[in-house]
C-alpha cells in the first residue's frame, strides 16, 4: 500500500511539474549534449518560433548573434557555458 501511495504521489508531482513547465510565462529550455531537447511555449514566443519542432535540436549558438559582448564567437561562448 505504501508503494502504491508513493507512486500516485509521484505521478501527481510529475503532472504538476509538466503543467508548470508548459504554462510558465518564463522561457524554459532543456539541453542535452549542447542541443535543445525541450522547451515551453514562452521560449517559442521569446525566440520567434511557431513550432517546437523547429526549436528542438538547435544549439544556443544558433539563436545568438555571431559574437558575444565580450568579443568571443557565440559558438565558442556556448561551448564554454554549456
Amino acid at each position: 500500500k505504501e508503494i502504491e501511495k508513493a507512486k500516485k504521489e509521484a505521478e501527481k508531482e510529475k503532472e504538476l511539474f509538466r503543467i508548470f513547465f508548459q504554462k510558465s510565462w518564463d522561457a524554459i529550455q532543456f539541453l542535452s549534449n549542447g542541443k535543445f531537447i525541450d522547451c515551453n511555449e514562452a521560449t517559442l514566443k521569446l525566440f520567434g518560433f511557431t513550432k517546437k519542432e523547429d526549436f528542438i535540436n538547435i544549439s544556443p549558438a544558433d539563436i545568438s548573434p555571431e559574437k558575444q559582448p565580450d568579443g568571443k564567437l557565440s559558438t565558442q561562448k556556448a561551448n564554454e557555458m554549456i
